[in-house]
């Protein structure tokens, strides 16, 4: 998509009706400059028709322009919200390996850096229209004056174009390359913010971040965005240089080609009228192949049309059921590599996952669990085999509607400051569950919204589990949500909370390393090198007298009193 099809696309109508007024604007410009001739000409005695040609040219002018101002600036400003809404959905409708191959930097930066060049071209487009339009007339009007005044000066002008084109070029790449530092820059901008208690306790770190990744990428980032601006500047003022050119060429050359006096007056008024114009039109090119530039960055982010994953939703009359079972046949997912070599396999694997069990998946780091996670989440399709619910297979057509059975904490959440929007839940118990999970004296709820999210790791943990709890989703994945509590809140979770689930007819996944819990599972999946291995027995805990520990009640525990990490 290129910069003009951009407004074009929101609203045609619109587009014409501006250009329209725009035209109109340009069309009496050339009868005002017409009118002005005339009065110079009897400056004595100018008489009336020549004041009411005058008033009705001038407010025609400023009337039509500010029609197609108006109308652009609306357009444009709905383009420019459009346009990111656009993108934030491109980017939620994408596949989640195509998310992480790109970046969060790159994101980032589409959505804040490409978003405010574009909106910066597209609040020009008014100007650039109204003075193209007076430009125009005034063309139309030495035309009409001489065709050999005309034809001169398009003839001055072509050489000129040919060589505008040099610099605007080289100044287009000086753009790009300035494009691709800005995403560089916010790759070590993202280390600062985020990494800034590693970079305190380490200088030699720091000075590479800031003085090397900051300060070079900003040198480079400099450079080339001065180049290719003062490029087209320079190419700007060379469009003007030509005008004056032409000025002088006629002035001094005109008598000879048979031009008479009048018309070379009305010529040089002409051409003095529209170089305010045409200065301003010369000065917005600069943004507009910024613009195209962002234009072409953002396409080649290539978001959206995500080939994922298909659940068919029940027919009228007909209920989903309460719990859902989850399975994979054969299913497995292929890493691209960068070598020859072959990339890393998760699977083939098969499993089930029923209502109303708890499963864990174990194994080291790097084993393949989180990818099975996301496999079952509809986040990863998978390269081959296929994901059931309710041993329906998923057709490759869109994951919408499986991600929405699913609630999950991953290990590296985000958390939000509202609660997921379901009409059971309800304020008091959300707070009742902060609560339980010792977060009481720190954290309240209040229609929906949590007072405060600026907490510990582990303590962000408890409030994105309140919110899966409180989801009402029939499926709940958990990705190493107790390696960051304390020993006291871990074995609450595994205790209480995952037997809770459990019991309310929820299928439950949970993806640990605590071992000593494993008893409580109905199955252990143990995945070594991205295969199901068979996992070791596992025996619950022995108390005194060589009897085994059940797990604990559910409505029997209480949250445990004890501080939070």
């Amino acid at each position: 998509m290129n910069f003009l099809s951009l407004l074009a696309s929101r609203s045609r109508a619109t587009v014409v009706a501006a250009l329209t007024a725009g035209l109109l604007s340009g069309a009496a410009t050339m009868v005002l400059i017409a009118v002005l001739q005339k009065i110079l000409e009897r400056l004595d005695d100018p008489g009336t028709r020549l004041l009411v040609a005058f008033i009705v040219a001038a407010a025609t002018v400023l009337l039509a322009g500010a029609v197609s101002s108006v109308l652009l600036i609306r357009l444009a400003q709905r383009t420019v919200q459009e346009l990111r809404m656009e993108l934030c959905r491109r980017i939620l409708d994408s596949g989640m390996r195509r998310i992480e191959s790109i970046g969060t930097a790159r994101l980032q930066s589409a959505l804040t850096d490409d978003v405010q060049v574009i909106t910066t071209a597209v609040s020009g487009v008014p100007l650039l229209t109204m003075n193209s339009a007076i430009v125009v007339g005034a063309f139309v009007y030495i035309g009409m004056l001489s065709l050999k005044m005309l034809l001169g000066m398009l003839a001055v002008l072509t050489v000129g174009l040919v060589l505008y084109q040099l610099p605007v070029r080289r100044a287009g790449v000086h753009l790009r390359r300035a494009r691709e530092h800005q995403d560089v820059m916010h790759r070590h901008l993202e280390s600062v913010t985020r990494g800034t208690k590693e970079l305190k306790l380490d200088r030699d770190r720091r000075s590479a971040v800031v003085d090397g990744g900051v300060g070079e990428t900003g040198k480079s980032l400099v450079r080339d965005t001065t180049r290719g601006v003062a490029l087209y500047t320079i190419a700007g003022s060379w469009g003007q240089l030509l005008f004056l050119a032409s000025i002088g060429i006629m002035l001094f050359a005109g008598t000879r080609l048979g031009i008479s006096t009048e018309d070379l007056t009305g010529f040089t008024l002409a051409v003095l009228y529209i170089n305010t114009p045409l200065v301003t039109v010369l000065n917005l090119i600069p943004a507009l192949g910024r613009a195209a530039t962002a234009l072409r960055s953002l396409n080649s982010l290539e978001l959206g049309d995500e080939s994922g994953l298909h659940v068919p939703r029940p027919r009228r009359g007909e209920e989903e059921p309460a719990g859902v079972a989850l399975s994979l046949r054969a299913a497995a997912f292929d890493y691209a590599s960068d070598t020859e070599d072959a990339g890393f396999r998760v699977g083939p694997i098969d499993a089930d996952f029923t209502p109303g069990t708890l499963t864990f998946v174990v194994g080291g780091n790097g084993s393949g669990k989180t990818t099975l996670a996301k496999m079952l989440c509809g986040l990863y399709p998978p390269s081959s085999g296929e994901v059931r619910v309710n041993g329906t297979p998923v057709r490759d057509t869109g994951a919408e509607e499986l991600r929405e059975r699913i609630a999950g904490v991953f290990a590296d959440v985000h958390l939000f400051r509202t609660l997921p929007s379901h009409p059971d839940t309800d304020d008091d118990e959300a707070n009742r569950l902060l609560s339980r999970l010792g977060m009481d004296g720190k954290v309240r709820v209040h229609r929906g919204e949590f007072s405060t999210i600026a907490l510990s790791t582990g303590q962000r943990k408890r409030l994105a589990l309140v919110g899966a709890l409180l989801s009402g989703r029939p499926v709940l994945l958990f990705d190493e949500w107790a390696a960051d509590q304390d020993p006291e809140f871990r074995d609450f979770f595994y205790t209480v909370v995952l037997p809770m689930m459990r019991e309310q007819g929820r299928t439950v996944v949970a993806i640990t390393h605590d071992d000593r819990y494993f008893y409580l599972a109905d199955q252990v999946l143990k995945l070594e090198r991205g295969m199901v291995v068979e996992p070791a027995d596992v025996q619950a805990p022995v108390g005194a007298g060589g009897t085994a520990l059940p797990g604990r009640s559910a409505q029997a525990l209480h949250p445990p009193h004890a501080h939070t990490p």
